[in-house]
């Protein structure tokens, strides 16, 4: 299992991510359930990964790309999102990259998961991320 960084555009990955990003497991727990079309991601993609404010990495276990996590700098916070192919699910592969990417001290995490997303909850707890505030379908969680 390893997690790489994006530094430039790649339409492979590009691909992988914008196929990722329209399941519909993916989008019922995104804040748009909108699907996505393949010029508008490849646009987003291209600005998201010069931006130096943000990090994009693939997941990847035993070689094949399995999922992503991705950070956002805002002011003092990096907002931490992820997704992960469901074949991969319930391995412990996201909380252990989770914990890898968020170990950086320097920095307060944040992460807005829905109330109802079970899974990803329990898991940025078990990545460390404690304090939690509820706002309407959202728990927004930190890191410090």
């Amino acid at each position: 299992m390893s997690l790489f960084l994006v530094k430039k555009f790649d339409k492979n990955i590009s691909n992988f991510i914008y196929k990722l990003r329209n399941k519909k497991y993916v989008r019922d727990q995104s804040k748009s359930k909108k699907k996505i079309m393949i010029y508008k991601h490849e646009l987003w993609f291209k600005k998201f990964i010069i931006n130096f404010n943000n990090n994009f990495y693939i997941i990847k276990y035993k070689g094949i790309n399995a999922g992503y996590l991705r950070t956002v700098k805002k002011k003092i916070n990096k907002v931490v999102s992820w997704a992960l192919l469901k074949k991969y699910q319930n391995k412990g592969i996201m909380t252990r990259n989770l914990i890898k990417l968020t170990s950086n001290k320097k920095f307060k995490y944040r992460a807005c998961v829905k109330k109802n997303n079970t899974a990803s909850l329990k898991m940025a707890n078990k990545a460390g991320f404690t304090k939690s505030i509820k706002r309407g379908k959202f728990v927004y969680l930190y890191k410090f």
